[in-house]
């Protein structure tokens, strides 16, 4: 986290410190000491690349720094930690300093690296500040047959056994107490409610109020510690030692070591533990009743085949993905008309209405598209002649022969379309698609420009356009005709395009 830190902001000083002392960088406290040390206000970063030849160390850090920067400009947060882990040396540096132990933290960071970038935009940023406030906690398995001494809180215990356990201060007790108390008062149902939270001040001014909810608390926090030496005293497996340490007071009536003191020493193969002057002892074991089988020899095992050579040899680059061709992006579109028209009204607006009423009123039944058409243009702004020519007009193309098909119940509205052509991904969305036995047709809506005379006069953009469909609608039916035609809304007119249209000039 810390080189993340610093490489979004190289000056944060205490942060490089923690980075150049780090096992990623490794520079020891002589060497920080010497860098740091009077710099006169100077930021810590510009001193190093300024005093990096004095010293290889000086040097290899100010150069692994340098990398790390500009991997950062770069890469994404867990390509970025994989190189610095992997490439760079960091796991080994890291697991060298810090133990095997950490190799757990290690991959849980990356795990974690890697769910964010697939759920959020590639931002170290992003992905520090999202690590911070999660708070994610790692469980290791520490079941494992490991040949070394755990130093744990007993709530940190909790659930694990090991062969031996010392609990080696037991003659303490934990100092000082919670200031604060709660009140508690007899509920509805006979049993205890919290009524307050009280600061009782000191005892010699307490009132029987006070007094009984400190002693009370006092014999809660009795209560959890020896809750807490049950569990202490169950984590040994085969020998329990406990030890302590008499110092200048008294032990505690109720230590640890005072209320197992009585018990462990009669029970059966319970010892006195020799202990310098001042501390005191006690060894409880389970021997090993019955003798142990040997382990099955391990079978055995002859040459080992060599790996197959693809095995060694690099993974191939990934293949390029073909390149997206959206065909109503078109690269020149043609001019919009004027968006008012003759009479002073918008004609974005009407060609807006126009659309609605193509893509909702074909699903209904003849007979109920006038009065679905009035119903979806009460809401608009237009006028109440022009929403009833506006109305007369859709139904009349709707109503057509020549169009009867293109609008039926078996046409599709904004119907998406994909397909691979050569080297070009083709990906677009259909006003109005009709797929037949034989034939499919495609139609788009073209709103706000005049439509052209004749086919041979449509732009350049829209042909490319409409040809992209049929490429991609032929990748999809390559044994039907594909059809195309523009359908300029305005007017309202319907221009089909032929397979083989030449270009207008």
């Amino acid at each position: 986290i810390a080189l993340g830190a610093f490489c979004l902001l190289p000056g944060d000083d205490l942060t490089l410190a923690t980075v150049l002392k780090s096992p990623l960088i490794g520079l020891d406290e002589d060497a920080l000491f010497d860098l740091a040390h009077g710099r006169d206000g100077e930021r810590l970063w510009a001193v190093l690349a300024r005093r990096r030849g004095e010293r290889p160390a000086f040097e290899r850090a100010y150069r692994a720094l340098r990398a790390f920067l500009a991997a950062a400009d770069s890469l994404p947060p867990f390509e970025f930690y994989s190189e610095a882990l992997a490439v760079r040396g960091g796991r080994a540096a890291l697991l060298g300093r810090l133990g095997p132990e950490s190799g757990d933290a290690i991959d849980e960071f990356l795990a974690l690296a890697l769910s964010y970038g697939r759920a959020h935009p590639p931002s170290l940023q992003g992905f520090l500040h999202w690590i911070q406030g999660g708070r994610a906690e790692i469980a290791r398995d520490f079941e494992q047959e490991r040949d070394e001494v755990r130093i744990m809180t007993v709530h940190g215990a909790k659930g694990l056994e090991a062969p031996v356990v010392f609990l080696p201060d037991t003659m303490r007790k934990p100092r000082g107490s919670d200031p604060l108390v709660w009140l508690e008062e007899e509920g509805a149902g006979g049993g205890r409610e919290t009524a307050g939270l009280l600061w009782p001040g000191r005892a010699a001014r307490e009132d029987p109020v006070s007094r009984a909810a400190r002693d009370r608390a006092r014999a809660e926090a009795d209560a959890e510690h020896r809750r807490l030496l049950y569990v202490a005293m169950t984590r040994a497996e085969d020998r329990l030692y406990v030890c302590g340490w008499r110092g200048r007071q008294q032990a505690p009536a109720d230590c640890w070591y005072a209320l197992v003191q009585a018990g462990m020493r009669t029970l059966e193969r319970t010892e006195p533990l020799p202990m310098p002057e001042g501390g005191e002892g006690l060894v409880h074991a389970a021997p090993q009743t019955a003798a142990l089988e040997a382990p099955p020899p391990p079978p055995a095992r002859g040459a080992v085949p060599p790996l197959p050579p693809e095995l060694l040899a690099p993974a191939p680059d990934e293949p390029d993905p073909p390149r997206l061709l959206a065909p109503s992006r078109a690269a020149s579109e043609p001019a919009l008309r004027s968006p008012i028209d003759a009479a002073g009204r918008s004609a974005l607006a009407r060609g807006t209405h126009v659309h609605r009423l193509l893509e909702r009123l074909p699903s209904l039944a003849p007979a109920d598209r006038a009065a679905a058409a009035r119903r979806l243009l009460a809401a608009s702004d237009l006028e109440e002649g022009a929403r009833e020519a506006l109305a007369d007009s859709v139904l009349a193309l709707l109503s057509a022969p020549e169009y009867a098909a293109l609008f039926g119940p078996e046409a599709l509205a904004e119907a998406p379309v994909s397909a691979v052509v050569g080297s070009r991904a083709i990906s677009g969305r259909i006003d109005r698609l009709l797929v037949g036995e034989r034939e499919v047709i495609a139609l788009d809506y073209k709103s706000g420009r005049a439509a052209p005379e004749t086919a041979a006069a449509v732009p350049r953009a829209w042909r490319e356009q409409m040809a992209g469909y049929r490429a991609a609608l032929a990748a999809v039916f390559p044994t039907r005709r594909i059809a195309c035609g523009l359908l300029f809304v305005d007017d309202p007119r319907l221009i089909w395009l032929p397979d083989d249209i030449p270009p207008s000039g």
